[in-house]
């Protein structure tokens, strides 16, 4: 009993160095500034970058930092930065869009928090439920501040995650449980199984009336929206997902106008989601 006592004595001892360690190397370093120039571009672009992997490691506890990481390798959803200083970095493993990976770092002070969350494969809505991981090597559980729970608020929103169990790890390596209501994503509309994807309650004009009455139009409506939103979560710079969104906003107001004059509104609404469909499925971004 006593030597397993002193192996784990020893484990933790370790483990406590090596985030002594890290934390040396991140006050030794320069503010990571250079994050900034990745600003809308692709995560992939980010992960590639020969620095990258030292920063997570030196900023997330090494218990969490490898599946941070790897998170961070796969499908890439774009690199966020607010206020000139606060970079957000994102994506989904490879070949595993279960587990996601979420790295947010202040280029001014240093400090980094990671995240991981595992999908549990239950669906609620819209929503995918799974547990959350955070840890970082500068900032305890109850220390976590307001711009880095606002970001991580923003990637669960964005990818639609809800945890139901969340865990913080400092650089000591034990896990701390941490209320999921403060890290949950934002409220949206939820459209129902046969659309259409607006609240009918709120429609608006002949146009959107017609649609929240024909079935047919509803579902060709809800078969847009769907397209458009895989196509906002499948480019990886927020230049390609601002030209998605002006794109569809530039159509629907074309919708509106053309369609409120036409003879027949309904023939005219069927026609201009066929070609917004076709449209968008031959689209390209610009690079």
């Amino acid at each position: 009993m006593k030597a397993l006592l002193s192996d784990a004595a020893r484990v933790e001892s370790m483990i406590a160095l090596f985030g002594v360690a890290a934390l040396m190397m991140q006050a030794a370093a320069p503010p990571p500034r250079w994050a900034l120039a990745y600003q809308g571009k692709s995560t992939n672009d980010w992960i590639h970058d020969a620095r990258s992997k030292a920063l997570v490691d030196t900023r997330v506890p090494r218990r969490l930092s490898g599946d941070v990481y790897g998170g961070l390798s796969g499908p890439p959803d774009p690199v966020f930065v607010s206020d000139d200083r606060y970079v957000s970095i994102s994506a989904a493993a490879p070949h595993a869009g279960m587990w996601r990976g979420f790295f947010w770092i202040d280029t001014k002070t240093g400090v980094g928090l990671g995240a991981f969350f595992l999908e549990s494969g239950v669906e609620l809505g819209a929503l995918s439920r799974g547990r959350l991981r955070l840890g970082s090597n500068g900032l305890t559980a109850d220390r976590i501040p307001a711009p880095a729970r606002a970001a991580v608020v923003d990637w669960l929103s964005f990818q639609r995650l809800k945890p139901s169990r969340v865990e913080f790890v400092g650089q000591r390596g034990g896990w701390l449980p941490l209320e999921a209501e403060e890290f949950q994503p934002r409220a949206e509309y939820e459209p129902p199984t046969g659309g259409p994807s607006f609240d009918c309650a709120k429609a608006s004009g002949a146009v959107e009336s017609l649609i929240c009455r024909d079935s047919a139009l509803a579902t060709a409506d809800l078969n847009l929206f769907n397209l458009v939103d895989g196509m906002r979560h499948g480019y990886g710079t927020t230049t390609a997902i601002a030209e998605i969104a002006s794109m569809q906003r530039d159509w629907v107001a074309r919708r509106d106008r053309e369609c409120d004059a036409a003879p027949d509104i309904k023939v005219c609404l069927a026609s201009q989601y066929q070609e917004q469909t076709n449209r968008l499925r031959h689209w390209i971004p610009h690079r």
